[in-house]
């Protein structure tokens, strides 16, 4: 419980930015000649060893280029960056899929994926290159859970998974020739989603996993930040326990002037007003009735509103 609030509360801060969406688009680079696309990174974490089960020419085919990694069941960042065209189930034979657009004639796809709910961006975002995109998996005709990636050469202006389309995938950790069974270069994928949130940061997967959720925007852009040190007022809160409860898109009605200190103009005012109409809270002060929203929510207030929104506000333990 302890490890819960803690995160809880070092995440809230992001909810202040309520409309603003991510823009994290690269500038399109040719980087792929003489049959090679380079400027890859490999699809671990820093540091970490990148174990390749089976290169291209391994794939059934004589011109095959894809390369299965020995990731099981593990979150891993994008290889390039580029614009989500497809995220989701394609067919039986690779399952659950992730195309991602480079905007220079090629696309990469990340295929076999854990789930749906375990693809962590949408069609038309765009990410960036080392950002947490997915989580590798079995479905499809896998022979076991791992990572297939291949990069193709767009048909007609569109991605395709053709066979015939693929090119070779050279790596910047593996830059003089293509990978094959048997490789395990170390990743230099330096690049987290936030960037005040490194790759060994004990809340990573949970802050990245609450941007993908669309129930934070963060606490600041260009560069992305999450601000995971910061406190977190009460106005914020109300807005984070909100979505959580009724989704990312909800939008509560408008307010009526219930709080005697969330005056027209507020920027939180409609969020407060219906935590309050839903009974999770009951304001911070009565006659009049007050709801202090700048004030920092505690570890005893936490417990509450954590409580409330997942049992009701009439739970009493």
């Amino acid at each position: 419980m302890k490890l819960l609030v803690r995160f809880a509360v070092r995440s809230f801060v992001m909810l202040v930015l309520l409309v603003v969406a991510i823009a994290l688009r690269p500038a399109p680079t040719a980087t792929a000649m003489d049959g090679q696309y380079r400027g890859l990174r490999l699809p671990c974490l820093l540091n970490e060893a990148c174990a390749v089960t089976r290169g291209g020419q391994a794939h059934a085919g004589q011109d095959r280029h894809a390369v299965d990694f020995d990731l099981r069941y593990r979150d891993f960042p994008a290889i390039r960056g580029g614009r989500v065209v497809f995220a989701g189930w394609k067919n039986n034979d690779l399952g659950y899929q992730l195309w991602v657009d480079h905007e220079d004639n090629y696309c990469s796809i990340y295929a076999h994926l854990a789930g749906q709910d375990q693809i962590y961006v949408t069609a038309g975002a765009y990410v960036a290159q080392g950002q947490i995109v997915a989580q590798s998996g079995n479905s499809g005709n896998s022979t076991g859970p791992h990572l297939h990636i291949v990069v193709t050469q767009k048909s007609g202006g569109e991605c395709t998974d053709a066979q015939a389309n693929e090119i070779a995938m050279y790596f910047d950790e593996q830059s003089d020739r293509e990978l094959v069974g048997g490789d395990a270069p170390v990743s230099q994928n330096t690049l987290t989603f936030f960037a005040d949130v490194h790759g060994s940061y004990w809340s990573r997967k949970w802050s990245e996993r609450l941007y993908h959720d669309r129930i934070t925007t963060g606490c600041a852009q260009n560069p992305l930040r999450f601000c995971p040190e910061q406190a977190v007022t009460r106005a914020q809160m109300a807005i984070f326990l909100l979505r959580v409860k009724h989704g990312s898109d909800y939008q509560p009605p408008a307010a009526t002037g219930l709080f005697d200190d969330v005056r027209q103009g507020a920027w939180a005012r409609e969020w407060i007003e219906q935590l309050y109409r839903e009974g999770i809270t009951t304001g911070c002060a009565q006659n009049p009735l007050r709801y202090c929203p700048e004030q920092v929510v505690t570890r005893g207030q936490m417990s509450i509103f954590l409580l409330r929104v997942k049992h009701g506000s009439d739970f009493q333990p």
